[in-house]
């Protein structure tokens, strides 16, 4: 099962512990990689939430809403995919 969250204004420390209490270990969003003053580091990594709770995060690095999945989006996903 994956989370997914595509938009929000915020991100709850405890989102990782209510996803495996639904047994959700996985978690996509694509807001943050559009953050102009702070870019954040990865595009793959482990959530812990305030309680310890991990679930593998991804941030899909085409930064975009609408990706077609065409050949230029997937080359572009792949030399911008910070956790490489």
């Amino acid at each position: 099962k994956v989370f997914w969250l595509p938009d929000t204004f915020g991100y709850s420390g405890q989102l990782p512990q209510i996803m495996k209490g639904f047994n959700i270990n996985y978690f996509v969003s694509q807001k943050l990689s559009w953050n102009l003053m702070n870019k954040f580091p990865h595009s793959t990594f482990q959530w812990e939430g305030v309680d310890g709770t991990q679930v593998l995060s991804h941030f899909p690095p085409a930064n975009t809403y609408s990706s077609a999945a065409n050949v230029e989006e997937l080359l572009r996903s792949c030399t911008y995919h910070k956790s490489k």
